[in-house]
């Protein structure tokens, strides 16, 4: 019997060991739980604030979309009509590849010339090219101008026509922004309110500047002393052509002085009175 009691006894006493020895694993569980709260806060924290950056997110999605098909449909709008006063009866339409997700695909510009079909821009000639291009950055222009443009020979594949039609839209937007146009058509720079002349004596490339109109005002007195047609058209040669000799570099001039009294370069006289 006491055998029985002290076995029992040692069984008790090593199940206390035991258990005492399990206690440390609750020391062990209360620093980790306090490490996990600790980590727990900062893990919410960094969630409230990635949801309030997709909402800000979301938000400018959402405002980048709307303000972007605002200006395109204003844009498309004033193209069809910048394009139609061009062409006197076209049409042209930009187009959404992807009308979900605009910023994806991409734009499709296509055109309708006068009395032709709907093409798309890159098949057009190299005219309807220009017209297309000029009629998209005066509707660009109409929704948000920039004060200032320089245009590199935009008239080089138009004829007299849209070559007149371009220099006066181009004269009406100039009063609120200004327009540097290199120029080989006198129906274009003829508009301008400052001409800058590039010519060259003895193989040295110069510059002069000067008003075409203030130019063509010296030149009224004289030619109202004219009495024939013949005479007024030798007027007009000799005001035009030193500028086209100026611009296009056709004709040497001998001097910026020449120039300035509106003297025609001899070989343009002789191919104006051949054609006479």
């Amino acid at each position: 019997m006491e055998r029985q009691i002290k076995y029992q006894m040692a069984i008790i006493a090593s199940a206390l060991e035991q258990l005492q020895g399990n206690i440390s694993f609750i020391n062990d569980y209360r620093v980790k739980y306090k490490e996990f709260k600790e980590k727990k806060e900062v893990y919410d924290k960094a969630m409230d604030e990635l949801k309030i950056l997709k909402q800000e997110y979301e938000d400018l999605k959402r405002r980048r979309k709307e303000e972007f098909m605002e200006g395109f449909n204003m844009i498309n709008t004033q193209l069809k009509q910048m394009f139609r006063a061009i062409t006197m009866g076209g049409d042209a339409d930009l187009e959404l590849k992807d009308t979900l997700n605009p910023f994806e695909e991409g734009i499709v510009y296509t055109v309708r010339p006068y009395k032709k079909s709907w093409k798309d821009i890159t098949k057009l000639s190299g005219g309807e090219k220009t017209l297309s291009s000029l009629s998209l950055v005066f509707a660009v222009h109409h929704y948000k101008p920039s004060p200032l443009y320089c245009l590199d020979e935009i008239d080089a594949a138009l004829d007299y026509r849209n070559v007149s039609i371009v220099g006066q839209y181009l004269q009406k937007r100039a009063r609120d922004c200004q327009f540097i146009i290199i120029s080989l058509r006198n129906n274009m720079f003829e508009l301008a309110n400052q001409l800058v002349g590039i010519y060259m004596v003895n193989n040295i490339t110069s510059t002069v500047a000067f008003n075409p109109r203030k130019m063509m005002t010296k030149a009224l007195p004289h030619a109202a002393t004219q009495q024939t047609t013949a005479k007024r058209n030798m007027l007009n040669c000799a005001l035009v052509l030193p500028l086209l000799a100026i611009s296009c570099l056709l004709y040497t001039s001998p001097s910026p002085r020449d120039l300035s009294t509106s003297r025609m370069p001899s070989s343009a006289c002789k191919k104006k009175k051949k054609k006479k």
